[in-house]
């Protein structure tokens, strides 16, 4: 004979299923999400509230307690009854315009709370209240209350109480506001709809943001239409919005949503299902200059934990259609991380060309002590053999000059105590320059590639060169990473560039005559020097090169 399947304990399956929540706000959301499902018959209806719509969480410290409250239909002692009546058979599943499917989101409380209080007025009748204690499957009857006693024509109320102390720890109006104000966002950019969480004294605002505020490139796109694998053609009930944003500026928090009904799912990059069919996957949708939203219209349904959606026919011909727009938006990200990158190189040269310039006068400041102290070359004969630095941008009106002639202006050494000191002096190194000429063009007649190059006073560094490009770092913005690797490596070409100038136009004095008298102390020289400046590195070491300005 058939059977039956028998819950012996239904409390404890429902408990079971709240499991899923894995935090306080998750599952006071189950409860605003009822409270907009309600407000939604109205909106579907006339597409504005007849009136203006209130819903407000608050919660109380002092009884670990939240109470949900809004002024929208509420309900009859009989919807009410069919809370614990008919778990998991929602009357919502047959409106289009509710985001409710199951009829377990009222158990929510289940997870964290001791026991569920509702009360509930239509505009026709007097309050009901009705209370489900979580450790019994004994449902206490409903009873009718005083009209005088609830706060609004029609609404309901819902209080969920004794919080266990470990899920109300977690609890903060801040982080309860952040969650509202990303899961329902584009809910809340309705006119006479308002939102707000309440703890004591004070009142937080859920506030929309709108992408339109991001300056940048648009991509939108209505999705009417699907095929599946043998080519028919569906027409969707509602089309599927895309409009997606890739900004000038990196913009925190704010990546691309997959919505049902103007409720949030999960960011497309951390949808599981989608991204089984996503060419670009990280690259498009967890990229920080990406926002926007897809709204899916009631096209594919949400699983249980409203994180992803079920499987169907639909999904994949609609997750197709998609991806179709991915490649067209990686060419404007990456068009965007190129940009990044330059900038960071930028700021990157004029970091390294400040630094050397501080290490080559400390070399002149320590050649003058040598000087002070006697030597074969008198002191005027040192100054006119000295090296000069050029900023970047600097020195176009002295091309043409040898890498011995003295250009450029004269500044001030001052004094500091503890510090070597000098009258007036002229700059002294080089600049830096990070140059991106492709690797084909680099390429010498016998094969060789060049990792640098000195012109005039200008420090060439070929970013294309393999051994540049294995150590650089950078993030999804394309903003330069300056790593142990690549401060060792440009530490290194600087150096010998550098260290080979310095050695050339300071020839006549005797200490430098004994460095390059000798490979072991001239090679000692420059690991020095090389130290040193890997050493001034280490400040800006992990740091994006934005920040240097700030390190």
């Amino acid at each position: 004979m058939p059977r039956r399947i028998n819950i012996p304990d239904p409390k404890e399956l429902l408990r079971n299923i709240a499991g899923m929540y894995q935090s306080a706000t998750r599952v006071i959301m189950e409860y605003i999400d009822n409270s907009l499902d309600d407000a939604e018959y109205f909106f579907e209806k006339d597409s504005r509230y007849p009136y203006p719509i209130e819903i407000t969480a608050e919660i109380d410290s002092k009884n670990r307690r939240v109470t949900v409250y809004d002024n929208c239909r509420g309900m009859s002692r009989e919807e009410m009854a069919r809370i614990v009546e008919y778990v998991g058979c929602s009357n919502k599943k047959a409106q289009p315009w509710t985001n409710g499917q199951f009829g377990f989101g009222v158990h929510a409380f289940r997870a964290c709370c001791r026991e569920l209080e509702i009360i509930t007025k239509t505009r026709e009748g007097n309050p009901w209240r009705m209370t489900i204690p979580r450790d019994t499957n004994e449902i206490p009857d409903e009873e009718e209350r005083p009209s005088r006693s609830f706060p609004y024509p029609s609404g309901t109320i819902v209080i969920l109480k004794e919080f266990e102390r470990d899920w109300w720890k977690e609890l903060s109006p801040e982080e309860l506001v952040k969650e509202v104000e990303l899961h329902f966002n584009h809910m809340l950019r309705r006119k006479g709809l308002s939102l707000q969480v309440v703890e004591g004294k004070r009142t937080y605002i859920c506030k929309p943001y709108d992408i339109s505020v991001f300056d940048g490139q648009e991509f939108v796109r209505e999705i009417d239409t699907i095929h599946d694998r043998s080519r028919v053609t569906t027409r969707l009930a509602r089309p599927v919005e895309v409009h997606l944003k890739v900004c000038r500026t990196p913009v925190a928090g704010k990546q691309p949503l997959f919505l049902n009904k103007g409720r949030r799912i999960e960011e497309v990059r951390r949808t599981k299902s989608y991204l089984t069919v996503s060419p670009f996957k990280g690259k498009v949708w967890a990229h920080p200059h990406l926002v926007g939203y897809i709204e899916i219209n009631g096209n594919l349904e949400p699983t249980l934990d409203r994180a992803d959606f079920k499987r169907s026919g639909k999904r994949k011909p609609i997750y197709e259609e998609i991806a179709c727009m991915e490649e067209e938006v990686h060419a404007a990200l990456a068009a965007i991380s190129r940009s990044s990158s330059a900038e960071s190189l930028a700021r990157l040269g004029n970091l390294l060309t400040k630094l050397l310039e501080e290490m080559a006068r400390e070399d002149r400041m320590l050649l003058r002590e040598v000087f002070g102290r006697g030597g074969e070359v008198g002191l005027s004969a040192a100054e006119e053999a000295e090296m000069e630095l050029i900023e970047p941008g600097e020195g176009d009106g002295d091309a043409g000059k040898s890498a011995g002639e003295p250009v450029g202006e004269t500044l001030d050494v001052e004094e500091t105590p503890g510090e070597l000191s000098g009258r007036s002096r002229r700059r002294s190194g080089f600049a830096i320059r990070f140059d991106d000429t492709s690797l084909d063009a680099l390429i010498q007649d016998d094969d060789s590639i060049p990792r640098s190059s000195l012109i005039e006073d200008t420090i060439n560094i070929y970013v294309n060169h393999p051994d540049f490009s294995e150590r650089v770092a950078q993030d999804k913005r394309g903003v330069l990473k300056l790593t142990e690797r690549l401060s060792s490596y440009l530490a290194s070409i600087i150096a010998a560039h550098y260290k080979d100038a310095f050695y050339h136009k300071y020839k006549l004095q005797p200490e430098i005559r004994r460095l390059t008298g000798s490979r072991t102390a001239m090679f000692d020289d420059f690991i020095d020097f090389t130290c040193r400046l890997e050493k001034r590195l280490c400040a800006y070491t992990g740091a994006d090169l934005e920040r240097v300005s700030e390190v």
